[in-house]
């Protein structure tokens, strides 16, 4: 199965293409308000780059946040009118979840924090078990300072933050 991957959800915007459990090739920029200007640019290099159209592929599937409201209407939108002339599937995912499956088999618990201004993140917890991502906080937006709270248990575990609210909250 190959699959157009979109997201748009934060300051990064992003296309990949996949194709079983492999990646042919990805495109990201990292620069704020440039969406709407760039994602199709970027598909179109992507696929060129690749030689392949929207027509080859089997699925597209697309961040749908949490995040920037108008990053995920623009990935959403692109992905619906790339779909709809080839009757493509469109499937979303959680931007978080997408975050954390970049750290495939990581021992501990994987913390995606996007940052939701005003003080507040929009995160989730996940870990692995075996290949298989497990939900331990669901997503939601929080204060870090809530956040943080709630890995103060007294248990002892890794803990890997990850997105641009990492950076900014360091």
């Amino acid at each position: 199965m190959r699959i157009l991957a979109i997201d748009t959800s934060s300051q990064v915007a992003s296309a990949a293409i996949i194709e079983e459990d492999k990646l042919l090739g990805e495109m990201t920029i990292n620069h704020p308000r440039t969406h709407s200007q760039k994602l199709m640019p970027i598909i179109q290099t992507l696929c060129e780059s690749l030689e392949l159209k929207i027509s080859d592929m089997d699925m597209i599937a697309v961040a749908g946040g949490p995040g920037s409201f108008t990053g995920v209407r623009i990935g959403l939108s692109a992905a619906k009118a790339l779909a709809h002339p080839f009757n493509l599937p469109v499937v979303m995912i959680s931007s978080l979840r997408g975050l954390a499956y970049n750290l495939p088999g990581f021992d501990g618990i994987v913390c995606p924090v996007l940052d939701a201004r005003r003080g507040e993140v929009y995160t989730a917890a996940f870990r692995w078990q075996g290949e298989s991502l497990i939900t331990v906080i669901e997503d939601q937006p929080l204060p870090l300072e809530t956040l943080l709270d709630k890995f103060k248990d007294g248990h002892a575990q890794r803990i890997v933050f990850l997105g641009d609210a990492a950076e900014k909250f360091k």
